[in-house]
């Protein structure tokens, strides 16, 4: 951050704010959202779309995680605004995704299904858009008693364990030890 301003790069400034800013409220500093909000304006007044996509996906899966839904159905709704009008598709799709497990948590799992039908719209390889987009699927169906949940689990496993990423392996643990329950 320091060397940005120095160099009065406001790219990387725009970047580094958000990404220290996620990890800073990832770790309990409420403050650190702040911070991110932050790099989000400055990549709007740069005219950086993609900054200000990052931004919103960060905040938008950050507090989906921490299950701050007032502040992530906002930033993942105009996430996928962003991304759409600018032709982001990666983003695009992570954020659909996020919105759908956002949604599923609320218990507003029509919008929930519609939205992982989307984000699995997208190729194979936006793992983590798929990841989240086939958990929460899989995850929804099991609650509404419905077949073909464990492809659907089963496959968000196999990307999970290819991370090796606990941000991962957690939520399809507790996904499929739920729909095992329900069997």
């Amino acid at each position: 951050i320091t060397l940005a301003k120095e160099l009065d790069d406001q790219a990387v400034l725009a970047r580094a704010l958000i990404e220290t800013g996620i990890a800073d409220m990832m770790d309990g500093h409420a403050e650190g959202l702040a911070r991110v909000r932050e790099g989000i304006e400055i990549g709007r007044r740069q005219r950086l779309p993609d900054v200000v996509a990052q931004g919103l996906v960060q905040i938008g899966s950050g507090c989906g995680e921490l299950r701050r839904y007032d502040e992530a159905v906002p930033a993942l709704v105009e996430g996928v605004a962003v991304a759409a009008e600018h032709h982001l598709e990666f983003f695009r799709l992570y954020l659909v995704a996020w919105l759908a497990h956002c949604r599923f948590e609320l218990g507003e799992w029509d919008a929930a299904e519609a939205h992982c039908r989307d984000a699995l719209t997208g190729s194979p390889t936006m793992a983590g858009a798929r990841f989240v987009a086939l958990s929460t699927l899989g995850w929804l169906r099991a609650r509404r008693g419905v077949d073909d949940v464990w492809p659907l689990l089963d496959e968000a496993l196999a990307i999970a364990i290819d991370t090796g990423q606990l941000q991962r392996l957690w939520p399809i643990a507790v996904a499929r030890a739920e729909a095992g329950s329900l069997e």
